[in-house]
């Protein structure tokens, strides 16, 4: 099974509009607008726990400058209410990093996905790329850090593009249904 077969409702989704000087990180749970007086109430979240889609969108807010002046859209879509137990820093240094990566080699294009997964979460980075710049022939990236307790998988198509897949291992505290829309616009406290 290849990697990108995982993410069949994204990747059928996904097609990248041609590079303009108009870029934006587009969020699928981007929040309904609301007055400022009516945010979700922050939860208590465990400590080790990580809401993806707030540090996900973090992430892709501080790459669209290099995205923009590549040419290249970069658009996220993170299943509501998941939580991996994963250490911020390094996830956020982690996914920056195959972001960059993600970045210089797209045409177009850069998605960003989160899902649950079996036992765990998996974090998707697919760009169109389709020239020689892709992954090393052993598979390897250049990433710098992957977090404790993560595996790193890529998978490179000349016609596709590339597709890193960063699984986390799944928290065992998961947000009560209520508690979804809190935790994925980052209105948490840690315990």
């Amino acid at each position: 099974m290849l990697i990108g077969d995982l993410l069949p409702a994204a990747l059928a989704a996904w097609k990248p509009r041609r590079a303009t000087h108009q870029v934006a990180a587009q969020t699928s749970d981007a929040p309904i607008a609301r007055s400022p007086s009516v945010r979700p109430k922050p939860i208590a979240v465990p400590h080790g726990v990580l809401a993806l889609a707030p540090e996900t969108r973090t992430v892709l807010s501080g790459a669209l400058d290099f995205a923009r002046s590549r040419y290249v859209e970069l658009q996220m879509a993170v299943e509501p209410g998941v939580v991996a137990q994963v250490d911020a820093v390094a996830y956020r240094t982690c996914l920056h990093d195959l972001l960059s990566e993600a970045i210089v080699r797209a045409a177009s294009g850069v998605l960003v996905t989160a899902v649950r997964q079996g036992d765990g979460v998996e974090v998707a980075v697919l760009d169109d790329g389709s020239d020689s710049t892709g992954p090393r022939r052993d598979g390897s990236t250049q990433v710098a850090a992957v977090p404790p307790g993560a595996s790193l998988v890529t998978d490179y198509h000349p016609q596709r593009g590339t597709t890193v897949l960063l699984r986390l291992p799944r928290s065992n505290w998961l947000p009560r249904p209520s508690d979804v829309d809190a935790v994925d616009h980052g209105a948490s406290a840690d315990l």
